[in-house]
C-alpha cells in the first residue's frame, strides 16, 4: 500500500512539475507527517527533488522540456502563492 502511494506522489510531482506539501495532503488524504515521509523517501531515491514547502520533478536531460522547465515551475510557483495568498 506505502509503495503504490509513493509511486502516485511520485506520478503526480512529475505530471505537475511542482506540488505543495498541501496538494498532496487533499490529493492522497494523508497526513501532513505521512506527505513529509513520503516526499523525503522519494527525494532519497532521487525520483523528485524536495523543496520548501512541497516538492519539484527531477528535470530530465536530452529533451527541450528540460530547459523549459524552469518556466513552468517558476508560473506554477507563483499561481500557488497567488491562490493562497486569496484563500486568506
Amino acid at each position: 500500500m506505502r509503495q503504490e502511494r509513493l509511486e502516485k506522489i511520485e506520478e503526480y510531482v512529475s505530471s505537475n512539475g511542482f506540488v505543495t506539501m498541501e496538494q498532496i495532503r487533499d490529493e492522497f488524504q494523508i497526513a501532513m507527517p505521512t506527505v513529509r515521509k513520503d516526499i523525503s523517501e522519494l527525494a532519497s531515491q532521487g525520483l523528485i527533488e524536495k523543496v520548501y514547502g512541497g516538492a519539484k520533478a527531477i528535470a530530465k536531460t536530452g529533451g527541450h522540456l528540460a530547459g523549459n522547465l524552469g518556466v513552468v515551475e517558476l508560473s506554477v510557483a507563483i499561481e500557488t502563492v497567488y491562490n493562497t495568498m486569496e484563500d486568506r
